[in-house]
């Protein structure tokens, strides 16, 4: 069970750092190349596709919760201390707690698992909101006013979806 929450969370993560990353690519290169996209050209190479976008997407995951949770690591501890200044391992401390008891270990590693995917979230979010913010700088090609609306829109919308991910993150 722990090893599928595991590669759940790196994907989902992973699959975040590929929307963002996908946004970046359109702000680059436009978006008139996937009017000329055919998916039917692909068809018979559908199976492969997915496993190898899902390895690509996975390590994505795995490079980017371990950049997340070094840029969350000074804030993680300072937190930890202002709240538990007597603790001076958490991850000692929770396997003296747990280890004879196996429905108490599952919950903290579920409550861990919650803590890396809010905390990849919040990163992504905002990096997402950048990449958006590019994306309408560089291809909206119509009037100054929607260009402004677009980026007030995605500007709010990110930043309370990342404020809301990392409320999650520290609630936790």
């Amino acid at each position: 069970m722990a090893t599928t929450l595991i590669f759940a969370e790196l994907l989902i993560t992973g699959i975040q750092v590929a929307i963002w990353l996908f946004i970046l690519t359109l702000s680059v290169f436009g978006i008139d190349w996937l009017a000329n996209f055919d998916g039917t050209q692909i068809k018979d190479w559908q199976t492969i596709i997915a496993i190898i976008g899902l390895s690509i997407v996975y390590v994505l995951g795995i490079v980017f919760d371990r950049l997340a949770d070094a840029l969350f690591l000074i804030w993680d501890r300072k937190i930890a201390k202002e709240k538990y200044p007597n603790v001076k391992s958490f991850a000692i401390l929770r396997f003296e707690i747990a280890k004879d008891n196996p429905a108490l270990s599952a919950q903290f590693e579920y409550t861990r698992s919650r803590l890396r995917l809010s905390r990849s979230t919040a990163f992504n979010f905002a990096i997402t909101t950048v990449a958006l913010i590019v994306f309408g700088l560089t291809r909206l090609s119509s009037t100054l006013l929607d260009v402004s609306t677009f980026i007030t829109f995605t500007s709010i919308v990110g930043t309370l979806l990342t404020a809301i991910s990392i409320f999650a993150w520290y609630r936790l």
